[in-house]
This record gives structure tokens, C-alpha cells and sequence, in this order.
């Protein structure tokens, strides 16, 4: 594998965590609205730090997640980015074996997302027990917020190595139904390839924003897969509550009209809580995995400094 190129990857990873962070978007932390503990500078340290753990081409799954999540500790206090972790890693290593695979020498940088998409289950397909007990050890380490504990596969009940995890895919199937992370893992990732990248194409097609592009992919998330976080720290009735106030936002335009940005404030209100338990935290981790596809797969077409330059430009097809 080009080392070059595994690097242009991981900045690539980097680049969707900080778009992700820097777009205004409703419940979560961005350039001035920080939470009490939390701020755009905390996410910014975490962004560098998966960058450096994903630059090395050799490393499983298993690996990636153990050393973002090593190096997020050295440079941050809190949790800011697990879920972020444990999607962006077989991505990043589904994008290395695409990668690997092209002529040296090629212009192209990025990756088609059907050939992505079939990379990613073929990793998936291929975590063995040393995946298991990196993923299930860093979740421990992480210490992620409303973590109930869990008839089985509770990451408590097993050591500080993860020793005798059951098979990553078994248990992320058990905990499909409730957490959206995990769903992915069991389904080839659905909601990314299937929802949150298609939708970010589209938007970037029509020649809106980027910035305006991730946020209303962001209702569009959070509307259609009720944030599964939310739903941990305030139940289910919750996360239905907010996905229905997402939905009509979007119904009124959502950020691309004068009374759907209305309907966004009055959701912004819904969840400012002081101690962060409306945070749809899930939600921003599946759009830091779209953000991955869609710049991976963007770069085949668009330089990246041209992807940047359309942050807070339109491009020619935008009427609105």
C-alpha cells in the first residue's frame, strides 16, 4: 500500500470530522456553542488525533479503533469521538484495500463508493477475535455516556484486554435495534452508504453549500433514524420527539428557506440542555462516516481545494 495515499485517507478522515463539527448544526457542539466541557477546540484535537492513528496502512480494525482511541485520551478529557472511531475504521481500512488496487502513478485520489461499499463488507466479513477485543477494550476505555448495562455482550464483563469478547458481528447484531453504530456494523453499512452519502451527492449536485449541505443532511439523519443516544440518556419517546420536529423543519426547507430556519431554531431550543442530554451525538457520528464516503468518493471528480472552496460558496447550479 502507497504510503502517500494511506495518508491522503486519513486526511480525508480527519477533514469529515472537522466538517462535520464546524456545521452549525442543532443539539451539537460547533463554533460558538460549546457545551459546558466541550468546545470546537476539544473536536478539532480529536480530529488530529484520528488522523495520526489512521495514517498507517498496516494496522486491522481492531488497531485503528485502540490507537485513535489512545491518542484521542492524550489530547482531549472526554469521550468526543468513540462513535466516530468505531464507524471511520473499517471505512478507512475498506478505503486503503480500494486503494491499493489502483495503478501507481494515478491521478485519482479518491475511491468509487460502489467499490468502497463492497470493500467494507468484505472487512466486516473478515474481524476476527483480535478485532473483538481491541473494539470491545477501547469502548471501555472510552467510558461513553448513557452505556446501560446489557444483558449480554456488556463490555463490562470482560477484562481490561477484552479477553474472551464473543465476535464483533454477533454482538453489534444483538445491539442493532438500539444503537445506530452498531446497526451499521450489522447491516454493511446502511444508513451511510444508503442515506447520509446519497444525500450529501445530491445536495453537493443541486450546487448548494457545503456547510448548508451537512447540516440539512443532518435533519435528514435525524429525522428518517431517530438518534439512538438520545434515546439512551431520555428514552425513546424522546428521540421520536426530536426526529418529528426534524421532519418538519425539513418539510418548511429546512436550511434553505426562511421558514424552515425557523423550524431549525425552534429545535436548537429543544435541545439546549445543560448537561448535554438531548445531544443527538449519534447522529453527528453517521454523518462523519457519509462525510468519509462522500469526500472519498468526490475526489474522484473534484480536486480537494475545489471541495473546500464550495464550504461557504454555492456553485453554478444553486438558485436558492
Amino acid at each position: 500500500m502507497d504510503h502517500e495515499r494511506t495518508l491522503l485517507i486519513s486526511q480525508t478522515a480527519e477533514l469529515a470530522c472537522a466538517m462535520e463539527m464546524l456545521a452549525p448544526k442543532p443539539g451539537n457542539v460547533s463554533p460558538g456553542s460549546p457545551f459546558k466541557y466541550l468546545n470546537e477546540m476539544t473536536f478539532v484535537a480529536s480530529a488530529a488525533a484520528i488522523a495520526e492513528a489512521f495514517a498507517d496502512p498496516g494496522l486491522s480494525v481492531g488497531e485503528l479503533v485502540t490507537r485513535a482511541v489512545r491518542r484521542t485520551k492524550q489530547l482531549t478529557d472526554r469521550n468526543t469521538n468513540l462513535g466516530i472511531i468505531l464507524l471511520l475504521a473499517p471505512l478507512v481500512s475498506a478505503a486503503n484495500d480500494v486503494s491499493a488496487l489502483k495503478r501507481p502513478g494515478s491521478v485519482k485520489d479518491g475511491v468509487d463508493p460502489r467499490d468502497l461499499r463492497e470493500s467494507v463488507s468484505r472487512v466486516l466479513a473478515g474481524l476476527d477475535d483480535g478485532d473483538a477485543s481491541a473494539v470491545y477494550s477501547a469502548i471501555k476505555s472510552a467510558s461513553p455516556e448513557g452505556l446501560d448495562r446489557s444483558e449480554k455482550y456488556d463490555v463490562t464483563d470482560f477484562d481490561a484486554q477484552g479477553s474472551g469478547a464473543p465476535p464483533i458481528l454477533e454482538a453489534m447484531r444483538f445491539a442493532a435495534s438500539w444503537d445506530s453504530i452498531a446497526s451499521e456494523y450489522a447491516t454493511g453499512y446502511e444508513i451511510t452508504f444508503g442515506l447520509t452519502a446519497p444525500k450529501l451527492v445530491a445536495l453537493w449536485e443541486e450546487g448548494h453549500t457545503l456547510r448548508g449541505s451537512v447540516v440539512q443532511t443532518f435533519l435528514c439523519l435525524l429525522s428518517a433514524v431517530p438518534d439512538t443516544l438520545i434515546a439512551r440518556k431520555q428514552g425513546r419517546r424522546a428521540s421520536w420527539a426530536v426526529a418529528a420536529l426534524a421532519e418538519r423543519a425539513l418539510e418548511r426547507g429546512g436550511c434553505f428557506t426562511a421558514e424552515g430556519r425557523c423550524a431549525v431554531r425552534r429545535l436548537r431550543r429543544m435541545l439546549e440542555d445543560p448537561d448535554n442530554l438531548m445531544n443527538p451525538g449519534t447522529t453527528a457520528d453517521l454523518l462523519a462516516a457519509g462525510l468519509f464516503v462522500f469526500l472519498e468518493s468526490e475526489q474522484e471528480r473534484t480536486p480537494v481545494p475545489d471541495i473546500l472552496a464550495r464550504w461557504d460558496f454555492k456553485g453554478r447550479k444553486d438558485n436558492g
